[in-house]
């Protein structure tokens, strides 16, 4: 019996080898665009932030960016939710950055503000909320899952001193990865009360 070890680890080893046996499960990757830029008001007072129309209270006030996925040019993802398949942004979102369009609280019109905002994501609800100069690994993550939406909830923890009527604008820079295109937005969001 001794004497058939070392072949039997040579037909083992061979078998493998030329087996193409892999541990490993391979993975695949769905490329995908965000188009549609969509914009709602929060009300962050309860456990989950709710969709608010004016007036807002300035301590619960939030704003949810949204856009659709797409990965055919159109607003549409073509793919089956299939196990080991995962989404990958083709032009990753690297920053947040919002600004008071008319200034508060002693800030110049057009002053950056994003310190004053915290992003909360739905694909990790226990996460704690994230400074947006800190969160750029959760802003490429589509909600949930195969739902072929995209959501990120950037809430206000530091609001205006005085009620009243403020505007906002909002600057999403992505990273071109080497292209000459430049896919960065901006856009100003409608005036909102706050009380």
């Amino acid at each position: 019996m001794r004497r058939f070890i070392p072949q039997l680890l040579l037909a083992l080893t061979t078998l493998l080898v030329l087996g193409n046996f892999q541990c490993e499960e391979e993975v695949g990757e769905i490329p995908f665009l965000l188009r549609d830029w969509q914009t709602t008001w929060l009300d962050n007072r309860g456990a989950e932030p709710l969709v608010a129309e004016n007036p807002i209270p300035r301590s619960a006030f939030g704003i949810r960016l949204s856009a659709n996925l797409s990965n055919t040019g159109q607003d549409t993802m073509l793919f089956n939710n299939v196990e080991g398949v995962y989404l990958s942004s083709m032009h990753p979102l690297r920053k947040i950055e919002l600004f008071a369009t008319e200034g508060f609280d002693g800030l110049d019109a057009g002053a950056e503000i994003s310190e004053r905002f915290r992003l909360r994501h739905s694909k990790f609800p226990n996460l704690e909320y994230l400074a947006l100069d800190a969160a750029d690994r959760a802003y490429n993550y589509p909600l949930p899952s195969f739902e072929y939406s995209y959501r990120l909830d950037l809430l206000m923890v530091e609001p205006p001193s005085q009620p009243g009527a403020y505007r906002f604008g909002i600057k999403i820079s992505f990273d071109s990865l080497a292209t000459p295109l430049n896919r960065d937005t901006f856009f100003t969001l409608p005036t909102v009360e706050l009380q």
